[in-house]
Order: C-alpha cells, then sequence, then structure tokens
C-alpha cells in the first residue's frame, strides 16, 4: 500500500496530532492514579498518545522520503535518522525512543500498560512536544520548497 501524503493531508495530519496532544495536555491536571482507574479516560488518552506519536512517525519518514536520507528499517531508526540528520537536536534521543517505545506497547500490548507508563507520557510530554515541533518544522520547510 502507497499513501500519498498532500499538502492537505498532511495538514490534517498537524490538526489530528494537536488535537490528540491538547487532551493529553489537559489529563495531566489529573491524577495517573485517577486517569487509570477510569477506564473510558484512560483508553482515550492512550488513543491520543498512539495518535499524536503516529503522526510524528508518519512526518518522520515524509522527510526521509523527500530528503532523500537512508531508508529505515522501523520507526525507531527513523527518528534516529532525523537526530543525525540534525532535524531532530540530539539531546532528545531518550525521549524519540521512549516515544516509540510506549508507542509500541500500546499498540501491541495494551493490558501491559501501567500507570508508570502513563507517568512516563506525562513526564515526556514537553520533549515529545520539542520533537513534534522539531518534525513540523522540517516538513513546512518542505512544502514551503514545493
Amino acid at each position: 500500500m502507497c499513501l500519498v501524503l498532500t499538502e492537505d493531508k498532511i495538514g490534517k495530519i498537524f490538526e489530528n496530532a494537536e488535537k490528540a496532544q491538547a487532551f493529553i495536555k489537559k489529563c495531566t491536571n489529573i491524577s495517573v492514579d485517577e486517569l487509570v482507574k477510569d477506564r473510558e479516560l484512560f483508553c482515550a488518552y492512550l488513543y491520543c498518545f498512539v495518535v499524536y506519536s503516529q503522526a510524528v512517525l508518519t512526518l518522520a519518514n515524509y522527510i526521509i522520503v523527500k530528503r532523500k536520507l537512508e531508508l529505515p528499517r522501523n520507526f525507531q531508526e527513523s527518528l534516529s535518522i532525523l537526530i543525525d540528520n540534525d532535524i531532530i537536536p540530539d539531546h532528545l534521543e531518550p525521549q524519540a525512543k521512549l516515544m516509540v517505545e510506549l508507542r509500541n506497547l500500546i499498540l501491541h500490548s495494551e493490558a501491559e500498560v501501567s500507570s508508570d507508563n502513563v507517568k512516563a507520557i506525562m513526564e515526556g510530554l514537553p520533549h515529545f512536544e520539542e520533537i513534534y515541533i522539531a518534525v513540523k518544522g522540517e516538513v513546512n520547510k518542505i512544502l514551503a520548497e514545493l
């Protein structure tokens, strides 16, 4: 399957990521224990994190293709390639790795998601936002070049 990212589709990815980000941010006012106890809120929180992190990863791969960078074997490598090419700042490498690990855990082993994972998302959010801003900035540069 081939997905062509048009400027319109990229705009929708930005919009959905930012709505998901806002929901995640809103939930930082709730204690981790309360969030985990409320099943609907917990599921919505996890879903929004997946939407947010997947947006970063989809756009990372868009950058890799448009900039003709080396092809990644997995999402972890996608972000590493952007770090190696100074698109994502080096100091965010541990948080980039964590973002992918948490996304994979939620998608592939949701039953194993713990309050520690929710806490990691809450604490990592400022860094995840920095990653998103760096990726979004590079995508916007590419769009301006078209």
